[in-house]
């Protein structure tokens, strides 16, 4: 999620998802503020893991976080 202030939806979500059987992790993370010293190094922990994998990102206003998350994945493959 991008902020503290996001919390609310990702735990919700966290609580359906677990009830599936189904690991998740919870990570804040600011796409425009903690890109090279946070978010990348999470990216390449997770693509490293050979495990399927879904990743839901939820940030408010101009939500860069989605995007980041995407474009970053994408260009590792």
């Amino acid at each position: 999620m991008g902020s503290k202030s996001d919390l609310e939806l990702p735990r919700k979500l966290q609580m359906v998802v677990k009830g599936s059987g189904i690991e998740t992790v919870l990570r804040l993370a600011r796409a425009h503020k903690s890109v090279d010293a946070y978010i990348l190094r999470i990216l390449r922990e997770y693509e490293a893991d050979t495990r399927p994998k879904v990743y839901i990102t939820v940030a408010g206003r101009s939500n860069a976080l989605s995007g980041f998350t995407d474009g970053s994945c994408h260009a590792r493959r």
